[in-house]
């Protein structure tokens, strides 16, 4: 009788494994569908890798003279190369068309060297939540780690004394996590800008700061409109009230600057991590 009680308890505990191991192997399942899964290869949208830089970050040697004085020919040089030319307007590096037709409220594309960050930006229609595109990737469809978005407090032009892109802090080191390589006092002095491009234009910012912030939501709690206000935020991102932050020295703000927030989750998440770029460059292209 205990031998057969003892059978019993083994057989029941054999059950109880194998249903412990499916429960593990449909949990993975589901973290991998719904966390790690990538539903679209954006790079078949780049024209070109994203290590080419726009001409708009080449230092001044790289297409001026010395003391920053344009480059001449030289007396010998052939004829045909002499001869004053329009300036030819570069193509956009990313295919706006391609992705407009794959999701029509994709505006803008952000890219920060050294960070893998190199992403479409949304904005979702009128008739769609505000913040639609949080848990929401490319088709449309829930997606915990969400998509780079902004607001319509902001208009798709970057012309806004601040505008604030959005994006989460995932484990797998996608969307904005990434952000927080700039608390890194040598990552910050060695990668000073990050680009934008929108259709027709390559939007070149210098990162002035990057440091934490609380939760309050930047575009709701400022009216940028009123000079006063935004001159006050210009000079918290000169200062930020926080033990973590890194500072290019030497810069100066005006409130005829346009800045770009990047937005993600601290480490902990109880409050926002924010990287702060002026613009520097607004560079026409082809398309």
């Amino acid at each position: 009788m205990a031998a057969k009680k003892s059978k019993q308890n083994k057989t029941l505990w054999i059950v109880v494994l194998i249903l412990s191991l499916l429960l593990v192997a449909v949990s993975l399942g589901v973290y991998a569908w719904v966390y790690v899964r990538q539903s679209v290869d954006f790079s078949d949208y780049r024209k070109e890798p994203a290590t080419t830089l726009p001409i708009a970050s080449q230092t001044p040697s790289e297409n001026q003279g010395e003391q920053g004085e344009p480059s001449v020919q030289t007396p010998n040089a052939d004829p045909v190369e002499t001869q004053s030319t329009a300036p030819q307007i570069p193509e956009n590096p990313i295919d706006f068309k391609g992705l407009q037709d794959l999701n029509e409220d994709i505006y803008a594309w952000i890219y920060i060297p050294n960070t893998g960050i190199d992403l479409p930006v949304f904005q979702a229609p009128a008739d769609k939540d505000d913040n639609y595109y949080m848990y929401r990737n490319v088709k449309k469809e829930y997606e915990f780690k969400g998509s780079i978005y902004s607001q319509r407090l902001n208009h798709k032009d970057f012309r806004d004394p601040v505008t604030v892109l959005y994006g989460h802090h995932m484990l797998d080191d996608s969307m904005f996590s990434n952000l927080h390589y700039f608390m890194d006092d040598q990552f910050f002095e060695e990668n000073e800008f990050f680009y934008i491009y929108t259709p027709g234009h390559i939007l070149t910012y210098r990162i002035v700061s990057a440091h934490e912030y609380d939760e309050r939501h930047i575009l709701n709690s400022f009216d940028f409109k009123k000079e006063e206000v935004f001159r006050e935020y210009l000079d918290y991102i000169l200062a930020p009230r926080t033990m973590v932050a890194n500072v290019r020295e030497g810069v100066v703000l005006s409130t005829e600057d346009r800045i770009v927030t990047l937005s993600t989750c601290t480490e902990g998440g109880s409050a926002r991590y924010l990287l702060q770029g002026v613009l520097i460059s607004d560079e026409r292209t082809q398309s």
